[in-house]
C-alpha cells in the first residue's frame, strides 16, 4: 500500500544520499583507447623517426602509441602466416590519450546519426547511417570526422621540426572507446582516485557496504585506486569483512593485509 511505497521511497532516498556523500570524495580520469589499422606501416619510413615497434611516450595529446606488425609486436619476421606472413606491409597503431580527451578527439567517435538510430542488430546499421560517413566496419561506430581529429594529432606528433606535415594515409579500420561521463556507451571515467585531503581510509568500510545488501567493489573506493588490482582488493575485503566469509587458501594473511594496509577495524581473518 501507500505506507510501503513511502517507506521504500525513504529507504531509496537514504541510500542515494549515502552514495552521493561517498562520491563527492572521488574524482576520475578521462581516457581514450584507439586501434587504427593501415595497409602500410607508414610510421617506419617517416624522416627523423626510428619507430618500428614497441612504445612511444609523448607529451602530446596522444600520450602513448604502440606499433604493431600484423598479429605480433615483436618483429616483422614473426608475423603469423594467418596474418599474412613476414612480407605483409600492414600494421596497427594502438593509441592512448588522457590529455584533454574531449578537446583533442571530440565528444566521442559517434556522429549525431548514431544517437538517432534505433536499430540494434549489427547487420542493420546501414539502414539508418550512410556507410560513406564511417570508417570500415559500421558496427565499430567510428566516423571519418573522428579520424580527422585523430589524424590532426598524429600529424602534429610525427611532423619534423623543419619540414611539412607528413602524409598520413587513411586507415582501413578503427576501433575506439572513450571513457568520459557523457559518452553514450561508457558513461563514466576510465579510472578513479580519492581527492586530495580526503581521509579515505575512514570511508573505506562504509564504501564496502553503504547500505544493507549493497556493496561497492572496483577502483572507485579502493587503496589501489586506478588499477585493476583494486577490483581484487575491494572484492576480497567485501567478501571477508562485510559478508564474513573465510579467507581462501590461495590468499596468505600477509598478502591480504598488504592489499589494504590502512584498514581500520580488526580484520576477521587476519
Amino acid at each position: 500500500g501507500f505506507d510501503e511505497r513511502l517507506a521504500d521511497g525513504r529507504r531509496s532516498s537514504r541510500i542515494q544520499s549515502t552514495v552521493d556523500s561517498l562520491l563527492i570524495h572521488v574524482g576520475g580520469w578521462k581516457y581514450a583507447k584507439v586501434f587504427a589499422a593501415f595497409n602500410s606501416r607508414f610510421w617506419e619510413s617517416l624522416p627523423g623517426f626510428n619507430f618500428t615497434v614497441g612504445r612511444m611516450t609523448t607529451s602530446s595529446a596522444l600520450n602513448n602509441i604502440f606499433a604493431w606488425y600484423p598479429g605480433t609486436q615483436q618483429d616483422a619476421s614473426l608475423t603469423p602466416a594467418s596474418c599474412g606472413g613476414s612480407g605483409d606491409p600492414r600494421g596497427v597503431l594502438q593509441i592512448y590519450a588522457t590529455h584533454d580527451v574531449e578537446l583533442s578527439l571530440g565528444g566521442g567517435p559517434y556522429a549525431s546519426e548514431l544517437e538517432r538510430c534505433g536499430e540494434t542488430p549489427a547487420d542493420q546499421c546501414g539502414s539508418c547511417m550512410d556507410p560513406a560517413d564511417w570508417v570500415g566496419d559500421l558496427t565499430h561506430h567510428v566516423s571519418w570526422s573522428f579520424w580527422g581529429r585523430l589524424k590532426a594529432q598524429i600529424e602534429v606528433l610525427f611532423r619534423p621540426s623543419d619540414g611539412p606535415a607528413p602524409d598520413i594515409p587513411d586507415p582501413t579500420q578503427i576501433m575506439a572507446r572513450l571513457w568520459i561521463p557523457n559518452d553514450r556507451l561508457t558513461q563514466t571515467y576510465a579510472c578513479h582516485y580519492w581527492r586530495s585531503g580526503v581521509k579515505w581510509w575512514e570511508l573505506y568500510v562504509e564504501a564496502l557496504e553503504p547500505a544493507p545488501g549493497l556493496h561497492f567493489v572496483g577502483d572507485t573506493f579502493a587503496f589501489n585506486s586506478g588499477w585493476s588490482e583494486a577490483a581484487l582488493e575491494t572484492a576480497e575485503y567485501m567478501l571477508q569483512e562485510a559478508m564474513g566469509l573465510g579467507r581462501p587458501a590461495w590468499l596468505t594473511k600477509d598478502d591480504y593485509c598488504r592489499a589494504m594496509p590502512y584498514y581500520g577495524p580488526p580484520r576477521r581473518n587476519a
